[in-house]
């Protein structure tokens, strides 16, 4: 699956909010010095959708351990996978709510006879259909090897599939192909084919061919990445359907959730595409690819999928929980929010919606349950992030676990490069700090740039350069100026970490909004063999953060002061509890 992608520079806000609450697990709290939605003071309103009245398919896709992974990836996967298929395995509730269980290619083709006729057993018996993902292309002499969505004989691949699984006893139900067109036609690298719409489809109508001339009941979907514009996913569909025949039998899609722009507009468009020709819709919920802890991953997921479907206003045919991150690495038991089968029960928990309304110097709404009903007593935290200007001065602070075999790290920042993403950026960096439980200081040499530059390298288009403070007498920064299409790259000297323990990693730093989307704050991790993992801290202006407590009523306000005279965005936001929905309001005023 593609983790990564070129990012669009809007609704910064919005984008922040949905890391803050994670401290304990492994977010982002900024300590302050998008989506279409209501304009200039008016109510906005996230969508509460009943979630009785609401019956999507579910599918399960949990990562196993022990798959060949390359060494960067050693550990991938979740320990106690082949634990679910035991009658007594502790998740009937969640369970009993799924309906298509996919599993990896990896694992269907390498797995033992008898780990798969355990698996499709105890599938049979809870009465959940079986799916596998797929490589749909086969590479050419000039183009394709070692690409994803290639594999060479792909339909002979996927029929190897299906008759393993039969030979276990099961029926494979469901292909889903992975992201053909994003990597047949829209990827740009050394080995991708480029190939048009029709080109694509054109070969994956061969490729249904083969498979279906052995197994015609077999349905091929298809899933795709956000990094490819709707329009042209639209353009892919059409193709399809004049290649086949028809349109594909369901349409899932996967979002790079570390990109602060309008995804859940662009899948809320993809949505209502996919509806209006016959399209199941599906939405694949998980966690960040670099979230450090399973707990950080299980509750970015259910953020996502509450910024959707709450205030995205999404109700997809298709709920899809799957992993192909390190984590989680735990799935069972399912009433443990932070393992993966927990996530299939959350969704159908009872949702929320909560109202905004801005006037010139205060915020104020109501938060209702799906039945309308008032929730008393509840936390609010509203964002007011400036649009224009300079920023403001904000602590960017991550929390997590040192990845195991990492014995050093470097601290740093990437503007245009290392990434799939682009723009100007304007920023000042004051330190940046990395601490492990019971360290009396920084450890990162000199994270607070009181001794000048040294030993902070700084290189690229338009380096960062060391100024006098602007905020501290005597003390420096580091001030970075990037023009779209130039790079800047800044790096720490190394310095000591251990594997396994508890780290905060704190920034320091005053970010304009027109950085948003040009790069990020960095932890990278480093070990006998080179770079294990990096951490990234999207360049995102910070917002001014309120907190309020609702009434016996529902109702909450907070007084904001004097508003910036600059055009802002205000996003109220409700965590949510162990029974109920998060939600989310913005106005742009």
């Amino acid at each position: 699956m593609l983790s990564s992608g070129r990012r669009l520079p809007l609704s910064a806000a919005l984008f922040l909010l949905a890391l803050l609450g994670f401290a304990a697990a492994f977010g982002v709290v900024f300590s302050p010095g998008g989506l279409a939605g209501a304009e200039d003071g008016e109510v906005a309103d996230g969508v509460a959708i009943d979630a009785a009245a609401a019956s999507p398919q579910v599918w399960l896709s949990p990562a196993p351990y022990g798959m060949v992974m390359p060494p960067s990836m050693a550990g991938f996967g979740s320990r106690d996978f082949m634990d679910l298929f035991s009658p007594a395995a502790p998740w009937a509730a969640a369970s009993a709510r799924v309906n298509v269980f996919k599993l990896h290619t990896q694992w269907v083709l390498n797995a033992t006879d008898a780990d798969l006729r355990l698996v499709v057993d105890d599938l049979n018996r809870r009465g959940i259909q079986i799916a596998v993902e797929a490589a749909g292309l086969t590479p050419t002499a000039s183009c394709g090897a070692g690409v994803e969505g290639f594999l060479p004989n792909a339909p002979d691949l996927t029929r190897i599939m299906a008759r393993r699984v039969a030979a276990a006893g099961g029926s494979l139900r469901y292909v889903a192909l992975d992201e053909v067109f994003t990597f047949g036609s829209y990827l740009d690298r050394p080995g991708a084919c480029h190939w048009t719409a029709v080109k694509v489809a054109t070969e994956i109508a061969a490729y249904l061919q083969a498979v279906h001339s052995e197994f015609p009941a077999l349905q091929v979907g298809l899933i795709e990445s956000d990094t490819v514009p709707v329009a042209q996913i639209q353009t892919w569909l059409e193709a399809f359907k004049t290649a086949t025949g028809a349109y594909p039998p369901f349409f899932h899609w996967d979002v790079d959730w570390q990109r602060a722009d309008d995804w859940p507009q662009r899948a809320k468009a993809l949505e209502q595409y996919s509806r209006s020709r016959g399209i199941p819709f599906g939405m694949i919920y998980n966690g960040n690819g670099d979230d450090a802890t399973d707990t950080a991953w299980i509750q970015h997921a259910d953020e996502h999928m509450a910024m959707y479907e709450t205030l995205g206003g999404g109700r997809p045919d298709h709920v899809v929980f799957q992993s192909w991150h390190m984590h989680p690495r735990y799935l069972l038991p399912e009433t443990d929010p932070s393992k993966f089968i927990w996530l299939v029960n959350r969704y159908f928990q009872t949702r929320t919606s909560v109202s905004l309304s801005v006037a010139t110097s205060a915020v104020s709404g109501v938060l209702r349950d799906a039945s309308g009903k008032a929730v008393a007593k509840a936390p609010v935290k509203v964002f007011v992030t400036p649009a224009g200007g300079d920023g403001q001065y904000g602590e960017y602070q991550v929390t997590g676990v040192v990845p195991p075999g990492a014995t050093s790290a470097i601290a740093g920042l990437r503007v245009n490069a290392e990434c799939d993403c682009g723009g100007s950026a304007k920023l000042s960096l004051y330190g940046m700090r990395y601490l492990q439980a019971g360290d009396p200081s920084s450890r990162v040499p000199n994270s607070d740039f009181k001794s000048g530059a040294a030993p902070w390298g700084a290189w690229g288009a338009a380096p960062a350069t060391i100024r006098n403070s602007d905020r501290q007498p005597g003390a420096s920064m580091f001030q970075l100026q990037v023009a779209a299409g130039q790079t800047s790259f800044l790096n720490s000297g190394a310095f000591s970490v251990t594997g396994g323990a508890s780290f905060t990693f704190t920034v320091g730093a005053k970010v304009a909004p027109a950085a948003t989307g040009s790069g990020y704050f960095t932890l990278v991790f480093l070990g006998a063999g080179g770079e294990i993992t990096r951490v990234r801290v999207a360049l995102e202006p910070a917002p001014t953060v309120y907190t309020a407590t609702t009434s016996t009523t529902g109702t909450y306000s907070v007084k904001l002061g004097k508003m910036p005279s600059a055009r802002v965005e205000v996003v109220g936001h409700y965590a949510g509890t162990a029974t109920r929905w998060a939600a989310f309001a913005r106005v742009v005023k």
